[in-house]
Order: C-alpha cells, then sequence, then structure tokens
C-alpha cells in the first residue's frame, strides 16, 4: 500500500513470451510492515476485463506474508483496520458470485506467518460448500525446516586495518544503508552479526535484528589478517542454532598480509553449514590498491566462488556504498529453492485443473 504502482497488472493472455517478459521485469519493493493488501489484490484480479465465461476460474496467490487487518494477527500492521472499505466477506462474496465462481489457490511460502489468513478463507470456502463446488485449496511448497524461508543472518566481516582510516565513515555509511535496505525489502526477520578486522579480529556483536544493531562501529587499526577474521567468524555462525540463511559479506581493502588460503577457509564454512544454513560468501574489494589498473581481486574473487557468492567491485566511496546495497537485495540465496517450488505448483495447479474438469 503506497507503493506506485500498487499493483502491476498482465491481463490473460496465451502468450509465454509476454507473460515470461511481464513477470521478469517484476521488482520486490516497498516494505516496512509484513502483510500485504490480499484482499485488494484478489479484487484487481476480480476485476480483469478478460475472464471468459466458458473457461475454469482460478486464482493463484502466492505470498509469505498475511493481509492486513483482520486476516493478520501477528506482526505489525500499517493498516491494522484493513486497507480502504473493501472487507474479507465481500472479496469472498464476489469470489464464490454465482456463474463466476473462483477456485482459490494460496501458495503460501511462509505457514506460521500465513496461519491465520488461510484458515478464515478455508473456513469460508466450507460454510458455502453446500452452494458451490469451487474450493479453497493451501499449498506449502516448502517443509518447515527448509532454511531458505526461515530468516537471513547476515554476517559482515569488515576490514578495521589502518587504510581504511579515512573511509571508515563510509563504510559505516554502506552498511547502515544495507540494513535500512532489508527494512524496506521486508527483512523484518533478519538478524545480523558483525566481525571486524585488522591484525586481529573481534565480534563486535552477534545475533542482533535490525532494531538493536548497532549503526556506529569503533574501528581497530592494524595490518590485514583474513583468516583470524574467517575463524571468528566461524564462531558466530557456530552459535547459530536456527535455520537462518547465513550470507556473510567480507569487505576488505588490503591484500591478505599472511596469505593463510582464505578461499579454502571458506569453502570449509560452505561444506559444513550449507545444510542447515544455506551458507553463501559475498566478497567486497574496495580502494585502489585492490580494483585500480594494477587491481588484485583474484583472491577476494576465489574466496566469493568458494563460498557459491559473488565479488563486488567499488573503487570509491560511493561505489562501496552501492555495492553494499546491491548485495542486500541479491536473492542467490534463494535461487535453489525455485525448481521445488515450480514443481510443487506445477503439480497442484495440474490436479486441480483435472478436478475441475472431470
Amino acid at each position: 500500500v503506497g507503493d506506485d504502482p500498487q499493483f502491476s497488472i498482465c491481463d490473460f493472455t496465451d502468450k509465454i513470451e509476454e507473460l515470461t517478459r511481464f513477470v521478469s521485469n517484476l521488482k520486490a519493493i516497498g516494505g516496512d510492515d509484513l502483510p500485504e493488501d490480499v484482499l485488494g489484490a484478489l479484487r484487481t484480479c476480480l476485476a480483469l476485463p478478460s475472464w471468459k465465461a466458458k473457461n475454469a476460474r482460478f486464482i493463484v496467490l502466492i505470498t509469505d506474508a498475511p493481509g492486513h487487518g483482520e486476516l493478520n494477527d501477528q506482526f505489525t500492521d500499517r493498516f491494522p483496520q484493513g486497507v480502504g472499505t473493501r472487507t474479507f466477506e465481500e472479496i469472498c462474496d464476489r469470489l464464490l458470485t454465482k456463474t463466476v465462481e473462483t477456485d482459490l489457490i494460496f501458495c503460501c511460502i511462509k505457514k506460521d506467518a500465513t496461519k491465520k489468513m488461510t484458515e478464515a478463507f478455508y473456513n469460508y470456502y466450507q460454510k458455502k460448500k453446500e452452494q458451490t463446488d469451487k474450493t479453497f485449496t493451501v499449498v506449502y511448497p516448502f517443509t518447515d525446516d527448509e532454511p531458505g524461508i526461515h530468516s537471513y543472518h547476515f554476517v559482515f566481516v569488515l576490514d578495521g586495518s589502518s587504510t581504511m582510516s579515512c573511509h571508515w565513515n563510509v563504510l559505516e555509511k554502506a552498511y547502515v544503508e544495507f540494513l535500512e535496505s532489508r527494512k524496506r525489502n521486508q527483512g523484518v526477520d533478519d538478524i545480523f552479526s558483525v566481525v571486524q578486522f585488522s591484525s586481529k579480529a573481534k565480534i563486535v556483536y552477534q545475533r542482533k535484528q535490525f532494531s538493536d544493531a548497532p549503526r556506529t562501529i569503533e574501528q581497530l587499526h592494524g595490518g590485514t589478517n583474513y583468516n583470524i577474521a574467517l575463524e571468528e567468524a566461524e564462531k558466530v555462525i557456530e552459535a547459530d542454532s536456527t535455520k537462518s540463511s547465513v550470507v556473510m559479506i567480507f569487505m576488505s581493502d588490503g591484500i591478505d598480509l599472511l596469505n593463510n588460503n582464505p578461499a579454502a577457509l571458506i569453502a570449509h564454512l560452505k561444506s559444513k553449514y550449507e545444510k542447515d544454513h544455506r551458507f553463501i560468501c559475498h566478497t567486497v574489494a574496495f580502494g585502489d590498491e585492490l580494483v585500480g589498473k594494477d587491481g588484485k581481486t583474484d583472491l577476494l574473487k576465489a574466496m566469493a566462488e568458494a563460498g557459491g557468492g559473488q565479488l563486488y567491485t567499488a573503487l570509491n566511496d560511493n561505489q562501496l556504498i552501492n555495492a553494499f546495497v546491491m548485495i542486500s537485495t541479491n536473492n542467490k540465496a534463494t535461487e535453489t529453492l525455485i525448481k521445488l517450488f515450480s514443481d510443487t505448483l506445477t503439480e497442484t495447479m495440474r490436479e486441480q485443473i483435472m478436478l475441475d474438469f472431470l
């Protein structure tokens, strides 16, 4: 609500390329609170001009959030009374209006978050089952212990060596911009940790939510030792008993002085924490020493590749901030879930269509 546009619409088409192009251009924007305008989305679907009277009518809602107002009882809600004048019963009545009844399928990424909403729709369709053969179906494409559907745990491993002194305020700004970007994109369940390193390393804080995460970090100063930083980061990950997907952001402006093969240590973390945390490591190479004309990014690139992530390069302060914001919206951690999701939804749709025509 309040986003522009609030709804992006592609009317019915049999041109697969047109639909694919439309979906590919969609962007996830907005956020702050978790609930969404589910009733508004359903009303928009019902108002599409090209419904065919003789065709089976299906609406498939894919979501990880409850609707505003009466469909939500867990999360902070900017619209606790609902959005506008539309009500749950009004939308359900329209879904089951005689001659244009509609089968409704909810594909819910997060079972607990959508529980009240799915129960409300299920109960309404059950109440009307003597009057219609249309059904309400809920699909949960992922199991409750699937790491990819739980919160993200972002572990920052930040270079606090003396060469960062002139850029420390910018690094802090980049880090804060990352936090704010996650908030804007509904990372309400995210947790954050920071490890800082130079020739020594320390855990600045660990496993804090957005509201509790410090916005300033005192610089260490000293040389540059990648491995001791990764050893401290491993302690942070080891202490995480949740199913959070761990995304490490390793940032440095200098060459590793000891050269103890940190890429091998990243590979070890990937192997150890892939199952429970879907571990990924992105790296950020910053400044002239690493990114300039005689750039020396090979080690940070190898580390990112070992961690299944991506190397980002930033020559100046603005590029450093942009790199952090780009990582905050990088969806690489969820790519392995896409096939499972599509297979489950496809099978459900196939079964539902067969039932409708029997």
